[in-house]
């Protein structure tokens, strides 16, 4: 889900890449892969707070390889154990689906009257189209 970021979220971004300058910047590139708004924003952060490049460079490329590493193993094990979980899950997912949908269904007939009601105040009169 994408929602913008507010003046305190952007505030604390740049606190956090104030570390950059410290000791503490190569730890925030780093691990900054791992988190979306960092992961997007690095380069920009780093470069406004002069971090030498080689040293942006180096922690995130590493980052990157951890970061790539970690996402490729757990797929690679998902996928060698997907056929296994694909038969429970599947039919736990078929019938909770059909549970919510006989539920749908009698709250609509429950309520129906209600429903009508509240949708007739909030537009009255025919719906037209066009």
């Amino acid at each position: 889900m994408l929602t913008r970021m507010t003046d305190e979220d952007w505030d604390r971004v740049v606190q956090v890449f104030q570390a950059v300058r410290s000791r503490q910047g190569g730890k925030v590139v780093f691990f900054g892969r791992f988190m979306a708004v960092l992961r997007a924003l690095a380069a920009f952060l780093a470069g406004a707070n002069r971090m030498p490049w080689p040293r942006f460079f180096v922690f995130n490329v590493a980052g990157g390889i951890v970061w790539a590493t970690l996402y490729a193993c757990a797929a690679y094990g998902l996928g060698t154990r997907v056929h296994a979980l694909a038969g429970p899950v599947g039919l736990a997912s078929l019938l909770l689906a059909a549970a919510f949908l006989v539920w749908l269904f009698l709250f609509m007939r429950r309520h129906e009257a209600r429903l009508e009601h509240e949708a007739e105040q909030a537009i009255p009169g025919p719906l037209t189209i066009g």
